[in-house]
């Protein structure tokens, strides 16, 4: 079992008023779920009725339900889908636009604020209101956190930045505007057809989100990087010194 680390603020009374949904994608990481983002969820006293997890088959649903412990989620959804892309696509079906969602990937061991030295972040609640809050001022309809612990900062940025795909916020938009095709770095692409719609996104810089590290398939890996570059020119980026990752261009408002 993978232990979570977070210490919530316990000396605050905190009220059971979550307004937002919390969506879990997942796909063949049961165990991994339970002892992880659900142990996440519970610790900041997340309703579970606001907690829906994705799974893309009828045999997962029916896994999940066997080993997930039923206080802790909502509801299990199945998206009836293969690649993880469609999983994504198939998820921003089920909510209706205007929906304020919060996504977080099946893996998550522990969320980390610098307020000004490195913590366990005290709020999860607080959190989402400066996300929600800071896009509707600033007309955006994404928000993200800092991707690393090495680079986080006092800061909210609003211009492209990489919005990682560990715990991000979403005002949920009609299809046209959103539609995943990687199953690799889909952060990236999300992160570009929001910027392109919107042409600001919002990243928390002075939090991240930490996950376990998850095996990787480098041959899908290496196609999807290359799709994105293809697809995305202006936007997007292969680093230099690591040709597996993708940096954003510095960009202004088109």
């Amino acid at each position: 079992m993978i232990r979570t680390a977070v210490k919530p603020h316990t000396n605050i009374r905190i009220k059971n008023k979550f307004p937002y949904e919390i969506a879990i994608p997942s796909m063949n990481n049961p165990v991994l779920l339970r002892d992880t983002t659900l142990n996440i969820l519970k610790a900041y006293r997340i309703p579970s009725a606001k907690i829906t997890v994705f799974v893309p088959s009828l045999i997962q649903e029916r896994n999940y339900k066997s080993i997930l412990l039923p206080n802790t989620y909502g509801r299990i959804w199945n998206t009836s889908t293969i690649t993880l892309a469609d999983h994504y696509n198939g998820i921003y079906a089920y909510y209706t636009p205007g929906t304020q969602v919060v996504f977080m990937k099946d893996c998550i061991q522990t969320v980390l604020e610098s307020s000004p030295t490195l913590r366990p972040l005290q709020s999860f609640l607080a959190m989402c209101k400066v996300g929600f809050g800071t896009c509707e001022k600033e007309h955006a309809r994404l928000w993200g956190l800092c991707p690393t612990v090495p680079c986080m900062k006092q800061t909210i940025t609003t211009s492209l930045k990489h919005i990682p795909g560990s715990l991000w916020g979403t005002c949920i938009p009609p299809p046209s505007v959103i539609h995943l095709r990687q199953n690799y770095k889909e952060d990236y692409e999300r992160t570009v057809q929001y910027y392109k719609a919107d042409k600001v996104v919002v990243r928390l810089n002075m939090i991240c989100a930490v996950e376990c590290k998850q095996p990787i398939d480098l041959t899908s890996l290496r196609v999807s990087i290359q799709a994105l570059l293809q697809a995305y020119p202006e936007y997007i980026a292969q680093k230099k010194s690591d040709p597996l990752e993708l940096y954003c261009l510095r960009k202004e408002v088109d």
